[in-house]
């Protein structure tokens, strides 16, 4: 939606004589939205209300895919492991893991242990599969 129709929103809103929830939900729009774009407008003027993309980023729990490689290949090999045993091993011992993952101080492996577990998971899942076929 451009700046200008959430502009006019926002001072239709105003000028209701209606309580603005009543207004707000009779144009069909979330309040929290509608409170968004007020702030908004009321920090940064019009410019507050233009459509912005989100900048991409690093996410601090996502690994790349070729570090979920080596866990997933890492969890098939040595399937006695548990999540947490297989994160460990993984980044003390596996060289193909970014540097990050493989020279985490423990905070780190930390939060990477729930990623851990979500491939130690799929990695369960696969193996499981894969034998059900043979």
């Amino acid at each position: 939606m451009s700046a200008e129709k959430k502009r006019e929103m926002i001072e239709l809103v105003r000028r209701a004589p209606r309580p603005k929830r009543a207004t707000i939900a009779e144009l069909g729009m979330a309040r929290s939205t509608f409170y968004r774009w007020q702030r908004h407008y009321r920090d940064q003027g019009e410019a507050g209300l233009m459509d912005r993309k989100p900048e991409p980023g690093a996410v601090w729990n996502r690994l790349r895919p070729e570090e979920q490689t080596v866990i997933v290949r890492e969890a098939l090999q040595q399937p006695d492991l548990s999540p947490r045993e297989l994160g460990c091993y993984v980044t003390d011992y596996a060289r193909h893991c970014s540097v990050q993952v493989a020279t985490g101080a423990g905070s780190r492996r930390q939060r990477n242990c729930n990623t851990f577990e979500n491939a130690w998971v799929s990695s369960t899942a696969a193996s499981s599969s894969i034998s059900a076929r043979v």
